[in-house]
């Protein structure tokens, strides 16, 4: 696949970009003071088409559109699979969870995914691994009998989780893409990090921590699991000395002021490409940015349905100037 080849796809992305929700946009949200109020603004900016009983029905409709668009602009459909990880090893997860608690895993499921979902819940009965995971396959099977062993859905969700960012960092480390890389880098430390700080926090031993802790890619493993282990104002000492200071300062303040770090950080990242014309890097640019949209307006909706303060939800949005 040559790089000229997503000039389509980018020019398309780029136009719709200019859709996404602006500034004076989200001050209008936030100065409403019903759900209905923002309802009718999202439905006249188009981004409701008709009215729901459930938010997340808005937030997974939008999550819909943005696939669609992706699959359909991007010349090499493969290339959307580093897209799907995190979706992947959510649905890796919460397959195993229904197949130890006997529930159906239908409503746990989240798209997009690489994986068959046709087949989960008959191939869960079977325990029917390889093929119901392809190359997770090892890793299902693990949490599985981990679960069934330890009686501790806890034990499972450990594993499938190191799983994902030992996939995310080979990813990095293999990558033609710089800025592909580099998120995937940041995935993979950023969820190391917010894992260290709740050991820490919870004075996990050193079984659990190196069982947790998976590979870094701008910070050492080795470095991290033993600060963990030092305590909490150790590793906060250690973590201030690397380049996720700023992230360690986040999480000092709090668990949402470090993901909207995190958001913030990898929309920085992704825009490194606002300048390229062609390759994969637009297209991540893009996709971040909705994500972030999204994930911003389930906050903002969340807030007025539940009647919170505005103006501390104002702190909580990432990725955008408000």
């Amino acid at each position: 696949m040559r790089d000229t080849d997503y000039a389509y796809c980018v020019a398309r992305l780029r136009a719709v970009e200019g859709t996404l929700l602006k500034k004076e946009d989200y001050d209008r949200l936030l100065s409403f003071e019903s759900l209905e109020e923002a309802e009718k603004l999202l439905v006249e900016k188009r981004w409701i088409e008709c009215k729901s009983d459930e938010i997340r029905n808005y937030l997974s409709a939008q999550k819909d559109i943005l696939w669609k668009l992706l699959s359909e602009s991007v010349p090499d459909k493969k290339e959307l699979d580093i897209l799907c990880v995190l979706n992947d090893y959510f649905n890796l997860k919460a397959a195993v969870k229904c197949l130890v608690t006997g529930v159906s895993p239908e409503n746990y499921l989240v798209m997009p995914t690489t994986l068959d979902l046709n087949l989960i819940k008959d191939k869960l009965c079977e325990r029917d691994f390889t093929r119901l995971f392809s190359d997770k396959g090892e890793t299902a099977e693990k949490a599985y009998n981990t679960a069934v062993k330890s009686e501790n859905g806890q034990s499972a969700e450990i594993i499938i989780d190191k799983a994902a960012i030992d996939s995310m960092a080979h990813f990095a480390e293999n990558s033609d893409n710089r800025i592909l890389s580099k998120i995937n880098s940041f995935f993979c430390d950023s969820a190391n990090i917010k894992i260290a700080f709740r050991c820490a926090l919870t004075g996990k031993n050193k079984a659990f921590v190196e069982e947790a802790i998976g590979d870094c890619c701008s910070i050492s493993r080795e470095r991290l699991i033993e600060e963990t282990l030092n305590g909490y104002d150790s590793l906060t000492e250690y973590l201030l000395s690397t380049a996720y200071k700023d992230g360690a300062e986040a999480f000092l303040k709090s668990g949402a002021d470090f993901e909207k770090w995190c958001d913030e950080r990898i929309i920085a990242i992704s825009s490194e490409a606002r300048y390229t014309a062609f390759s994969f890097s637009p297209v991540c640019n893009f996709y971040y940015k909705k994500l972030t949209e999204i994930k911003n307006v389930g906050i903002i909706l969340t807030a007025l349905k539940n009647g919170a303060d505005m103006e501390s939800i104002r702190e909580r949005l990432g990725g955008i100037s408000v």
